[in-house]
């Protein structure tokens, strides 16, 4: 039929407690019957009339602790009155309110109450629980999915919507004379000011356009200022900087003043470059040199030299009242960076290449300078200049002297030069050694015994190696064949008196203080000789005069021979001494020049001194 009435209660049975759930129901309103859902009559009883000024919505999705109006009637807010929404809630809810706009109505939000089953204890967000529930909106209504918070002061709770979650910013800048700011027009209506200031010579400032522009000296370090050379040299921070460069005049005192205490800023540090090649006077900022009263100067070690005529680097750091000096010497070319250790270092216990001296240029030795032992062996140690240094000349790598190809080496002059230890060895070494290294003339042809070295185990000339008449010697133990180093070229020869010499000598002490059965190995080798075994193919014998004299080389160029049954008994040696011999005799010095050289503690082989010849021979221009 058209029109069903309901009449016995009885009949109708409900499917489900939940109202909700129901698919279809009758109604009756004024004439007209209608089929309706429960959830519709659910809204329909939630949202009938009442006084006009309460409007309850009860219709809610939540999600996680959070709560969102979305039913699909709008909620119409009455202006200027108190609006209230039901929302079902238990009394500790602290969850956000999400409200989407087309639920709600109206140009005036007036007052939102809330009300909960739980009735006046209810909790929104802030977590504490009021007694009142009336919270004053703001002057327009949330956009969708805008989240209402809860701003809590004492007892009263007032809604805001929460519109800082995501706060845009329109860039601008403020014109300052000097400084620089950068402004943050924000979406939420606030500016925020970015400042940016600079510290010692950086400075910032902007402009009307939007630059910022930031001023300071470039890179990371100030440049050097040139000071003239004078008896005084005032050094202004302002007007010079930290940085300095100096070259010292001649016949002047070069005393460098600061004024006052406060000129160089607490803190600050740089650096100096002394250029000693014309006078090696000159003074630090110092209270008792005409500077400030109260300033002072103090450097490492106390030491001031400037040690030899290279440029030397300072580096300060000023406390406010004292500059502190750290000085770095012999500012040289980077070719000449340390020579590296060439020989075979088994039982290698000294080295060293004159390369690495600490002398920049040309001219005679200090007395008891340290000629470095390369290998830090410390059975022998480093040596020591003698304390007589007559004539004794070192030339650096890249010398202009005539068959030195260049080479670093010691010119000792004068037979009173040696090079030793300042002090005897603690613990013996055995003189079953060997000594290799480079020598070249001049020799005194018309001398005898001019000392090569000497192991000294405290007697005097034993085992000791000399250049007798131009000859290779052992002390009274005998001579060598190979030819007297003299200027061969007058007749198609080699000249030996002044070609660099690769020397070898090998000594085996005898096995008793009675026994004849001591052993001395020599090997020599030069360009001449190279040559001549390079062009045979390989071992030859070599004519080294031109003439038809020859001597027996192998093929690297190298001569070896032995002298054997000898008495050797000077078993150990506790003293190293080049170019003279233990007792300082003055007429048994060499005179010649000495290039790099090396001690081994056994007898090497024939094969290791070959590879020794081989890994070093281009050093003195032997290829």
């Amino acid at each position: 039929m058209a029109n069903a009435k309901i009449s016995d209660d009885a009949v109708f049975i409900p499917e489900t407690t939940n109202v909700r759930l129901i698919d279809g129901l009758a109604g009756y309103k004024g004439s007209d019957n209608a089929k309706i859902t429960g959830d519709f009559l659910v809204q329909s009883v939630i949202n009938g009339s009442g006084s006009g000024v309460d409007k309850r919505v009860t219709y809610y999705a939540a999600s996680g602790g959070n709560v969102e109006l979305a039913g699909s009637d709008g909620f119409t807010w009455s202006d200027d009155t108190t609006n209230t929404l039901s929302l079902g809630l238990p009394g500790n809810f602290a969850g956000n309110l999400i409200i989407n706009s087309n639920h709600l109505a109206g140009t005036d939000p007036g007052t939102l109450t809330f009300s909960s089953k739980d009735g006046d204890n209810f909790q929104i967000y802030a977590g504490n629980t009021i007694s009142a529930q009336t919270w004053i909106l703001p002057g327009s209504l949330p956009s969708n999915g805008e989240v209402i918070k809860a701003a809590v002061t004492g007892t009263d709770v007032s809604l805001f919507w929460d519109k800082d979650e995501n706060v845009t910013y329109d860039l601008g800048t403020n014109t300052q004379v000097g400084f620089g700011e950068v402004k943050l027009v924000g979406s939420d209506g606030t500016t925020d000011l970015l400042s940016l200031t600079g510290t010692g010579t950086v400075s910032v400032s902007s402009d009307a356009a939007g630059a910022i522009t930031i001023n300071g000296a470039a890179g990371s370090a100030s440049a050097f200022t040139t000071l003239t050379a004078a008896d005084v040299i005032d050094w202004d921070y302002a007007t010079d900087g930290p940085n300095i460069k100096v070259t010292l005049g001649a016949g002047l005192e070069n005393v460098l003043t600061v004024d006052t205490i406060g000129e160089f800023p607490d803190g600050s540090e740089g650096w100096m470059i002394l250029d000693p090649s014309a006078s090696v006077d000159y003074r630090l900022p110092d209270e008792d040199y005409g500077s400030a009263v109260g300033l002072k100067s103090v450097i490492t070690s106390g030491n001031v030299s400037l040690d030899g005529t290279n440029p030397v680097l300072f580096h300060y750091t000023y406390d406010g009242t004292q500059f502190w000096w750290t000085k770095f010497v012999n500012m040289i070319e980077p070719a000449n960076y340390p020579p590296s250790v060439n020989f075979d270092s088994s039982s290698l216990i000294f080295y060293h290449d004159p390369a690495v001296f600490n002398q920049a240029t040309t001219g005679v030795v200090g007395p008891g300078d340290t000629v470095e032992n390369m290998v830090g062996s410390a059975l022998i140690g480093d040596l020591v200049t003698g304390s007589t240094v007559t004539s004794q000349n070192y030339y650096p790598k890249g010398n202009a002297e005539p068959f030195s190809a260049g080479a670093a080496f010691y010119s000792f002059g004068n037979t009173a030069n040696r090079i030793t230890r300042n002090v005897n060895i603690a613990v013996p070494i055995s003189t079953e050694v060997t000594w290799s290294g480079y020598i070249q003339g001049p020799y005194n042809l018309g001398s005898s015994f001019q000392t090569l070295f000497d192991f000294d185990g405290g007697t005097d000339y034993d085992q000791q190696l000399y250049i007798d008449n131009g000859e290779f010697n052992v002390y009274q133990k005998g001579t060598f064949n190979y030819p007297v180093l003299d200027d061969y070229t007058a007749t198609g020869g080699a000249d030996l008196s002044n070609a660099w010499l690769f020397v070898s000598l090998m000594n085996t002490p005898s096995t008793g203080p009675t026994t004849n059965d001591g052993t001395v190995r020599i090997a020599v080798g030069c360009q001449a000789s190279l040559d001549a075994a390079v062009a045979a193919g390989g071992a030859t014998n070599w004519d080294y005069d031109g003439t038809g004299n020859t001597v027996a080389v192998d093929a690297n160029g190298l001569y070896f021979e032995s002298i054997t049954n000898l008495d050797l008994d000077e078993f150990n040696f506790e003293n190293f001494v080049l170019g003279n011999g233990r007792n300082g005799a003055l007429n048994e010095g060499g005179i010649f020049h000495y290039g790099l050289f090396g001690i081994f503690n056994t007898v090497i082989s024939d094969v290791v001194i070959a590879a020794n010849w081989t890994s070093t021979r281009d050093t003195y221009g032997i290829t």
